[in-house]
């Protein structure tokens, strides 16, 4: 599992040793419509058998609105203890786009189940904003490894500006200097995360107080990010290593994953106070 550049990795390689490693198991795919997110405790009972997929395409708009739809696939093993509900997008505008997403979708969900040692595993999403223009959807996952003390979970996320069909890095909407001054300062506001408001930004800030200015400089650049970018020809081209940390609201908003203890929930999700963005 990629979540932070390699520097960070040296910085805080503790904190990342509890961190889940996805597993690599065969699967049996199964598709699955419904809402646009499944909660862990609200999956629906996935067949072992390996099926192709069965929803049909939407008529495809003739220009691009918000009239597209976020539908459920699943991968699963056959006793449901590896489980991952993944996004498929019906009626884009554009057909190429959408099939490209798609096909990244489901093999970013297969890799994230591709280590072996993993006992059980659960993978959800969310739809955190929609619009003609943008698709945010954040993923969140909580996985135990064979051996290990507790499960572990952790969250990432992917933007698409449907423009140009790239992915952005929401986090680069917000001067780094501006971003690191603010949380430095507790100038945010936890989102989601385990425990009260008060104890989310009691254990954040005892998490990073190890780190200096130019460290969180370092550890909120997202650097090496997994982003798509289209060549001279339209074609779409896949670069990166690392997850993306940042995603999107339904306001168009940055909000942050940041890696925390297991007693915190392993990562929390904060927005910035009072900061204009770059869209």
């Amino acid at each position: 599992m990629n979540i932070l550049k390699k520097a960070v990795v040296l910085l805080i390689g503790a904190a990342l040793a509890i961190s889940l490693a996805s597993c690599d198991k065969e699967d049996k795919e199964t598709d699955v419509s419904g809402s646009d997110f499944v909660s862990a405790s609200n999956q629906r009972a996935v067949s072992s058998e390996e099926t192709t997929e069965s929803v049909q395409e939407t008529a495809k708009p003739a220009e691009r609105d918000n009239s597209y739809t976020i539908e459920d696939a699943v991968y699963a093993n056959d006793d449901g203890s590896i489980k991952f509900t993944y996004p498929q997008i019906k009626g884009l505008y554009d057909a190429d786009m959408q099939h490209f997403y798609n096909d990244f979708f489901k093999a970013d969900c297969k890799k994230e189940i591709s280590e072996d040692g993993l006992a059980e595993f659960t993978g959800n999403y969310e739809v955190t904003c929609k619009t003609a223009d943008t698709l945010s959807i954040v993923f969140r996952c909580n996985g135990y490894m064979e051996g290990g003390m507790h499960p572990n979970s952790y969250a990432y996320a992917y933007t698409i500006d449907l423009q140009t069909g790239e992915t952005v890095i929401p986090s680069r909407m917000i001067d780094i200097g501006k971003l690191v001054t603010k949380f430095i300062a507790g100038e945010w506001t936890p989102v989601d995360g385990v425990g009260s408001m008060d104890e989310i930004r009691e254990e954040v800030a005892l998490f990073y107080a190890m780190f200096d200015v130019d460290s969180m400089k370092d550890l909120l650049a997202e650097n090496d990010v997994i982003t798509v970018t289209r060549n001279d020809k339209g074609e779409y081209v896949t670069s990166g290593t690392q997850h993306c940390v940042s995603y999107l609201d339904q306001e168009g908003e940055p909000v942050l994953i940041l890696i925390v203890s297991h007693v915190a929930g392993d990562y929390a999700e904060i927005k910035l106070n009072d900061v204009k963005v770059s869209k």
